[in-house]
C-alpha cells in the first residue's frame, strides 16, 4: 500500500499527460461532436466525444483517388462535336490532380477517336495526352497543354471498326470555380461513328 501511495502522484501525472496528449489530437480535426462538409461532393467527418469518423463518399474527397467505370456503351458520336463519355468526378476549386484513364471504343470506317476533359469555370491550367492503339494505328501520341477546358487530343482516322483502346491521361489544375470535371469524346469526323464502350475507365485525382 505504501508503494502504491509512492507511486501515485507518478501515475497520475501519466494520465494527465495521456489526456493532453489525446485532446491535442481530437483537436486538429476541429470542435467535437460536430460535422464538417469536406471537398466537393458532400461527404463529411463526424467527431463524436471519442472518435471521428468519415460519413458519405470517401471517392469525393480531394487528394484521394476514386475510380469511375462505365457500365454501358456510351452513345456515340458521328461528328466532330465533343459529348460527354458517361466519366466524371466532382472537382474542388483551386484542386490539383492527376487524371488517368484506359478507354475502349470502336469507330466506323474511316472515323477516329478525339477525347478532351470539360470543368468549371476557367482552369489555371490542363495538359492532356491520349496514346490511342489499335490494329491499323500503333502507338500514336498527342498532346495538348493550355489554359481551357474542352481542347481535344486524337483523332488518327481508322479502318478499323472492332474494340480498341485508347490511354488517356491529364495533370489538371482547377482554377477558383467548384463543380464537375467530365470525361469527353467525339468523331474526327463525319464518315464514321465512334462510340465508348463498357469498362472504359478513369480515375481522379
Amino acid at each position: 500500500m505504501k508503494t502504491l501511495k509512492r507511486f501515485l502522484p507518478t501515475i497520475l501525472g501519466l494520465l494527465v499527460i495521456a489526456s493532453v496528449a489525446t485532446y491535442s489530437v481530437m483537436a486538429q480535426w476541429g470542435t467535437q461532436g460536430a460535422y464538417y462538409s469536406m471537398g466537393s461532393g458532400g461527404w463529411q467527418l463526424n467527431c463524436p466525444p471519442s472518435s471521428c469518423s468519415i460519413t458519405g463518399t470517401v471517392a469525393n474527397f480531394p487528394g484521394l483517388s476514386a475510380k469511375s467505370q462505365l457500365t454501358a456503351n456510351s452513345a456515340g458520336s458521328s461528328t466532330a462535336g465533343l459529348i460527354n463519355t458517361g466519366i466524371s468526378f466532382p472537382i474542388a476549386a483551386n484542386e490539383v490532380g492527376t487524371l488517368n484513364c484506359t478507354i475502349y471504343f470502336t469507330n466506323g470506317n474511316g472515323g477516329g477517336l478525339t477525347l478532351a476533359v470539360n470543368g468549371p469555370g476557367t482552369p489555371t491550367e490542363v495538359t492532356i495526352s491520349a496514346e490511342i492503339e489499335s490494329a491499323a494505328t500503333t502507338g500514336n501520341l498527342y498532346v495538348s497543354q493550355g489554359t481551357s477546358w474542352a481542347t481535344a487530343v486524337g483523332a488518327a482516322t481508322s479502318s478499323v471498326t472492332g474494340a480498341q483502346y485508347a490511354q488517356f491521361s491529364g495533370g489538371i489544375e482547377n482554377g477558383t470555380t467548384a463543380g464537375t470535371l467530365a470525361v469527353q469524346f467525339s468523331d474526327v469526323n463525319t464518315t464514321g461513328t465512334t462510340t465508348v464502350l463498357r469498362d472504359s475507365w478513369c480515375s481522379f485525382p
